[in-house]
């Protein structure tokens, strides 16, 4: 057995201690270096974010300035009612009440009609869509059975 002084014995250890604090040392270095390469990273994808952010919030400036205010709408919704008002007080008192009654009627069954006329087209249009696409389900099956004969 090899004897070793008391004082190479502290050397040894004080020695490995050193050794594991400088290793320490130099993973903490490697971290924050690595940190600050994430943060620069980081900061960049920021910029260029920020950067396109800019010209959208031109663009919808730009795009509010065609809008109308809540305010100014109902004024106008409010001035439209008042003039279909008048509009119907001259035409009373223009025409007797059974002829205005039946210009009344007359009005609103063209614009239920026109309004029905519109739906009917939307209905026949998907009734014929559903029956093209039968007729096509149908052609792709007949021809598949024919393929596997």
């Amino acid at each position: 057995m090899s004897e070793v002084t008391l004082k190479e014995f502290f050397e040894a250890k004080l020695h490995a201690i050193d050794a594991l604090r400088e290793k320490d040392i130099k993973a903490f270095y490697e971290y924050v270096k690595t940190a600050s390469e994430a943060l620069k990273l980081q900061a960049r994808e920021y910029e260029r974010r920020l950067e396109s952010l800019n010209g959208e919030q031109a663009r919808i400036a730009k795009t509010q300035e065609t809008y109308i205010s809540r305010e100014i709408w109902e004024r106008f919704v409010d001035e439209d009612r008042q003039w279909k008002s008048r509009i119907e007080l001259t035409l009373t008192g223009c025409m007797r009440a059974a002829e205005f009654q039946i210009y009344k009627e007359t009005t609103d069954k063209a614009l239920t009609l026109k309004a029905g006329q519109s739906q009917g087209f939307d209905l026949m249009r998907s009734v014929l869509t559903f029956v093209a696409g039968l007729v096509v389900a149908g052609f792709a099956l007949w021809a598949g059975t024919k393929g596997l004969r």
